[in-house]
């Protein structure tokens, strides 16, 4: 069983991002699990980047986009649509170099059949 990631609340102060007001940060690269319903699962390939993208309801009021990477598209093989997992993810945040948009990624570290 994970413990709860342990949040905390930085100010701009704190942190070097120079747009960014609040920011959340993971603290000892804990691992989050997300449990919900496989809506879809999309191939994505972007300048050689290959990923898998599966849309996972937790919930009808909300979904979480979360990205499988590298070897870990392979843990997808049996998944389908409307199956139920459980998904182990880390956050990774991101600011586009291009467009200064900012961007929180869930991504895939280990998926299990929820039961």
């Amino acid at each position: 069983m994970r413990s709860t990631p342990d949040f905390r609340l930085q100010t701009k102060e704190q942190t070097n991002h120079q747009h960014q007001d609040f920011c959340f940060q993971l603290l000892n690269n804990k691992i989050m699990t997300i449990k919900g319903t496989i809506e879809n699962i999309e191939y994505r390939n972007t300048a050689g980047h290959e990923k898998k993208v599966v849309t996972l309801v937790p919930d009808h009021r909300q979904r979480a986009f979360v990205e499988f990477r590298g070897r870990r598209m392979d843990d997808l093989h049996g998944y389908k649509e409307n199956d139920e997992i459980a998904v182990d993810v880390t956050l990774e945040g991101k600011i586009s170099k291009n467009s200064g948009i900012q961007y929180n990624n869930l991504v895939a570290q280990e998926v299990l059949a929820a039961g």
